[in-house]
Order: structure tokens, then sequence, then C-alpha cells
């Protein structure tokens, strides 16, 4: 039986919270299968490549988010940490 996206989700979610940023990319990007315009999704796609040092990634996975709504004030918010972090 395959799994859910809210399954998968907060499988990625608990990843994420633990350190495992690859496995939680994984799972997040099975999320975006079953959802491909959820910007949270995106969003912490985004996180978890910026939480293991992929700052290119990260910046693209945020990219992705705000082509969805580019509104979100948190979204924004970790781009910019994203970059400075990255020395940008």
């Amino acid at each position: 039986m395959s799994e859910n996206f809210e399954e998968l989700f907060l499988k990625a979610n608990d990843c994420l919270a633990t350190g495992e940023y690859i496995k939680s990319i994984e799972l997040y990007k099975k999320c975006l299968e079953l959802s491909p315009s959820d910007k949270i999704v995106y969003n912490n796609i985004g996180n978890a490549y910026s939480a293991a040092g992929r700052h290119k990634d990260a910046i693209k996975a945020f990219d992705e988010a705000l082509e969805i709504d580019n509104k979100d004030a948190s979204i924004w918010a970790n781009l910019g940490i994203t970059y400075s972090s990255n020395g940008d």
C-alpha cells in the first residue's frame, strides 16, 4: 500500500527535525509527486538543503516556493537566511 501525502509529509518533517536532511528531501520529493504545487513542501526542501549546507539547491527550492506564492514572508525569510549563510 502506498503512503499518502500526510504520512509522507510527517515522516519528512520528523527526518528534518532529527537531522536526517537527505532522507527528508527524498520524502518531500515524494510529497511533490502527490501535490506538485505545495509551497510548504518546497520551503521545507529548501530548509533541509540549507541545513545540509547545500545552499544552491536550497535557493532553487525557495525559488520554486516563491513561484507558487511570492507573498509568503516565511519563504522570503528562509531565502534570506540561506543567502546569508552562503556568504551572498
